[in-house]
């Protein structure tokens, strides 16, 4: 696997000119000391504020509480003094370009995004993960055990993260066959403090490395789902590995859908996110998956609710996906 420190590097913030007014007359001596000392006293106030921030994020982020060393050796007590580091609220990560990093902010977590790399994340991963943490402390009260969940496709770990951040309730593996995106969702792991005996992590296709033992309560996804079509147009959102799902977008939808036939415990649940075009699609499959077990009853499918505060007005209504409730 991919070493961490063999991952690009991060870029800093940028720094704004700031405004002064020089009075009419001004000699250009004054005025060149009256520029110097407003540089000075900005560049004190910048870093004031920094080392501000950096200390809070010390504190959300646990993994960077002790700071970190760059691939050169260097040592790094705050956060802010690596010049390589870009912090970023959700919005569109897209945005940062090829030969930066940014450190996406979720909620209480923080997401490092690799671009060319990896897949941006946003605020609908992070909800995902909720659902999920909901779904295993609900497994949790009725059975007083930990609820054993499985992720096909990390990709940079937010909803792994975000799973494990909001219920203690979860043992969680995540796999992806891509070591780049194992890479990021571990550094992921870390960096939110998230403890080590509670997650591994495995490469495999699709969900290749379970053991066949019917042993999981929930397995989740958000695979790739675009059509070859799809994806020439969209070329610039991540590498093909991340993105393209087959002909028709449901490949991976349906190996899924007969890994977890073997995998998942009987009333297990299949958490999926994905367009609303493939909602039905999906759901048919399904069917078709858990015919011999469904003896002539209905499929229990559960629309997950949109989260408005992350779409726009115009796709409030959009769920993000659907839970599969095996029969």
């Amino acid at each position: 696997m991919q070493e961490i420190n063999e991952l690009p590097g991060f870029i800093p913030y940028e720094l704004e000119d700031s405004i002064i007014e020089i009075p009419e007359g001004t000699s250009s001596l004054k005025a060149e000391k009256m520029l110097a000392k407003l540089r000075r006293e900005t560049a004190s106030i910048i870093e004031q504020v920094r080392t501000r921030r950096s200390l809070e994020r010390r504190k959300k982020y646990l993994g960077l509480a002790e700071g970190h060393i760059n691939s050169e050796g260097e040592h790094f007590p705050l956060v802010h003094n690596d010049q390589r580091l870009y912090f970023l609220k959700t919005s569109d990560p897209r945005e940062i370009p090829e030969d930066k990093i940014g450190m996406i902010e979720i909620e209480d977590i923080v997401v490092p995004f690799f671009p060319g790399e990896t897949l941006p994340c946003y605020g609908s991963g992070y909800d995902i993960g909720k659902i999920v943490a909901k779904i295993a402390d609900k497994i949790f009260e009725r059975q007083r055990k930990n609820a054993r969940v499985a992720e096909m496709g990390v990709g940079s770990g937010v909803v792994m993260v975000s799973a494990l951040k909001n219920s203690p309730n979860i043992h969680y593996i995540g796999i992806d066959i891509d070591g780049k995106a194992l890479t990021s969702t571990e550094l992921c792991l870390r960096l939110n403090g998230i403890n080590r005996g509670r997650w591994e992590i495995a490469k495999g296709n699709v969900l290749s490395p379970l053991k066949h033992k019917r042993q999981y309560d929930v397995i989740v996804s958000n695979p790739p789902y675009y059509t070859r079509d799809e994806n020439l147009r969209n070329k610039n959102v991540g590498p093909d590995i991340s993105t393209f799902g087959g002909e028709d977008g449901l490949f991976f939808y349906k190996e899924i859908l007969k890994g977890a036939r073997r995998e998942l415990r009987k009333g297990g649940y299949i958490v999926f996110r994905m367009p609303y075009r493939l909602i039905l699609k999906v759901v048919k499959l399904a069917e078709k998956t858990f015919e011999r077990d469904l003896n002539g009853k209905k499929l229990k499918v559960t629309l997950l609710p949109p989260s408005e505060k992350r779409l726009n007005p115009d796709n409030r209504d959009v769920p993000l996906g659907i839970v599969i409730q095996k029969p």
